[in-house]
This record gives structure tokens, sequence and C-alpha cells, in this order.
């Protein structure tokens, strides 16, 4: 694997960020696998001369190693930042992650492990995504903007991801206990399910309102939408999570 990316660093041309959180959690057995360990070097450091980045995306916070490895890598450096290494929480209000995250940590116990990375020198993004507009949850997502505030975390970009489906995970949901019966399902652009368009901008927008209330100066992209869904909502260019 580390030869293969070291081939990526040098062949790709321009500036690029390696998603490695697209279909698992980049985290979750990253202890135990030492992927960060032979990876995260090779981007702080000499063989990665165009400057990009590799980004993990997680609901894990098991983030010990993590911090000892930031130490080593900006000690070698003699930098503050680690420029090229970007951690990216997905988080849901508190009813919304009881109810279809079970076993997961809690979005507070991730926004503190996110704190404490961006602290050890990490770029740190969040997702908010998927979106899911059940009963509370303009408060919930109000609750949750808030504890990121009051945690003192700062992220250099936030994404809002509309819930997506691909047909085996609509039959899953609607025999489990919390289906979303009432939603009437179109098909995206990738044939997936997805939540009507008006609904899809209305909860962009509620949700861009909560994030800049308190983080005037923040970024903010959508995930994987229409040129036209941007420009209902008021979100210029192409900034999403697994972009540089």
């Amino acid at each position: 694997m580390a030869e293969n990316v070291r081939n990526w660093l040098r062949l790709v041309s321009t500036p690029a960020l390696l998603n490695c959180g697209e279909l698992s959690d980049s985290l979750l057995y990253d202890k135990a696998s030492n992927h960060s360990r032979t990876l995260f070097p090779l981007f702080e450091g000499p063989e990665n001369p165009m400057g990009h980045g590799i980004l993990y995306v997680t609901k894990a916070t098991n983030v010990a190693h993590l911090i000892a490895l930031a130490n080593e890598l900006r000690e070698r450096s003699g930098r503050d930042r680690l420029s090229h290494l970007v951690l990216s929480w997905s988080l849901s209000f508190r009813d919304a992650a009881r109810d279809y995250e079970s076993g997961a940590p809690t979005s507070a116990e991730r926004i503190r492990a996110a704190k404490v990375c961006q602290d050890a020198g990490y770029r740190v993004r969040l997702r908010l995504a998927p979106l899911i507009a059940t009963r509370g949850w303009q408060n919930g997502y109000d609750q949750l903007v808030r504890q990121v505030e009051g945690e003192g975390l700062v992220p250099e970009r936030w994404t809002l991801g509309s819930l997506r489906l691909l047909p085996g995970m609509q039959v899953a949901l609607a025999k489990s206990r919390h289906s979303l019966e009432s939603i009437e399902w179109t098909a995206d652009p990738e044939r997936r399910a997805a939540i009507p368009r008006d609904l899809r901008v209305h909860t962009y927008r509620v949700l861009q309102g909560l994030i800049t209330r308190r983080f005037p100066d923040a970024e903010i992209g959508i995930c994987k939408e229409t040129e036209l869904v941007r420009e209902l909502v008021g979100v210029t260019g192409f900034a999403c999570n697994c972009q540089l």
C-alpha cells in the first residue's frame, strides 16, 4: 500500500486530497492497522512535493495514537501545523445519533476528539451528514453547533450532505423501527433514493444559518449536489469535504 501511495504522490501532478473515508470509517481500526503511521509521514515529508493531502473521515474517538504521531511529525518537521493531514468527523444531532448510529460515540465525544486533534496540529473538518429532518431537527442541529462552539473547535470547513440511499439500504430502513415513511423519495443523479429537492434546499439553508450565526467566517460546502441546488442555497463554488 505504501508504495502505491508513493506512486500516487509522484504521478498526480495537481494538488489533490486522497479520500480514505468514502466507503468506510477511516479511523475505526487505524490503531490496529497502523495505516496512519505508514501514510501520514509520506504526506508530511519530502515525498510529497506537490502538496497533496490525505483525508480521514470518521465517527470514532480513538485518537491517542494520532496525537502521539502528530507530536513526532511536528518535532521532525519543526512546524506547528500538519498542513497535509485532514481529519473529518461526521456528526448528527443527539436524537438522530441515538436512533440511527447505535454503538457509535456520541456527537459530543466526537467533537471533543476533533478539538484534541486540532490542538495537536491536524486540519479538522466537520460533516453534518446525512442530514435527517425528523422531529425536532432544527433545535437538535442548533444544539449541535452550540456544542462545537462551546468546545472551542473551529473547523476549517463544514460540509452538509443530504440522506441518500442505495436500493438495499432503502429496503433495510423501511423494515427498521426508525423507518422514515413520511419521505417521498426521489432519484438523484447517481440513481440513489434521495429526499425531494425542496426539502433538501430547506434543510441546507437552515443549517447554513445555524452555522454562520456562530461561525461568521465558516466555509460551507454541500456534498454530492446539483449545481441548481447549490445556487438555490447560495453556496458558491464546489468546496466539499473530499476536496483539498
